[in-house]
């Protein structure tokens, strides 16, 4: 399965068994914090107040779909001024490289918050999701009890999600004093400045749109 073939929608009442499933599947179990299986009960209440917590704006709970079926889900959480990202994968599409571009996808979406960073937090034990998150641009920060902290910085998540920022192709500033203009687009992140045969052209910054919402969030919290 290809990366652009995954996509997230918010978790419905109607995911609640499914992530049920897989909260409560033994590996997930095990790589949890609580190690600990969730009651059917406080499952359905968590769910319907983290539903009404992403609608009013704060976090969100995303189910992740794959060729027509669901193969996996993430979470967002304010930490000050951090979001910190948590994932599962359904048990039956472990081990097919699902991991890591959920990460990213979840880390995307966890800058449009506006935070300093994307922190993520795993057991010291589970080096398979230490590799993924590593191998999704975080870094190991300190640890606390039985987990490892990872932190990746936010502008970080935004440069890897294109092709330009990522190999520090400078961006076309002629409008610098500005986020934004009249056409919703970004004067200061939509462009870059490339070398191409014939001198120095334009391309547009594939996150050019992350770019700007990162720094409205910002600019919005900070207010």
């Amino acid at each position: 399965m290809l990366q652009s073939e995954l996509y997230a929608r918010p978790a419905t009442r109607d995911d609640a068994a499914f992530l049920l499933r897989l909260r409560n599947d033994l590996v997930t179990v095990a790589a949890s914090m609580t190690r600990e299986v969730v009651d059917v009960r406080a499952h359905l209440l968590w769910v319907s107040s983290r539903i009404a917590t992403a609608r009013a704006g704060v976090g969100a709970l995303m189910v992740v779909v794959g060729s027509g079926f669901r193969v996996g889900t993430y979470r967002i959480d304010p930490q000050g001024a951090d979001q910190e990202v948590s994932l599962t994968v359904r048990p039956d599409r472990r081990g097919l490289g699902l991991a890591g571009p959920i990460i990213e996808m979840a880390a995307a979406h966890a800058v449009r918050f506006g935070p300093d960073s994307v922190i993520a937090r795993v057991r010291r034990d589970n080096a398979r999701s230490l590799r993924a998150f590593v191998g999704a641009g975080f870094e190991p920060a300190c640890v606390e009890g039985d987990a490892v902290r990872l932190e990746v910085a936010a502008e970080r998540v935004i440069r890897r999600a294109c092709r330009h920022c990522r190999t520090g192709v400078p961006h076309h500033t002629n409008a610098v004093g500005s986020i934004g203009g009249d056409d919703g687009r970004s004067p200061r992140w939509d462009l870059h400045a490339v070398d191409d045969a014939g001198g120095v052209g334009l391309a547009e910054c594939d996150a050019g749109d992350l770019w700007l919402a990162w720094v409205a969030a910002k600019a919005a919290v900070q207010r």
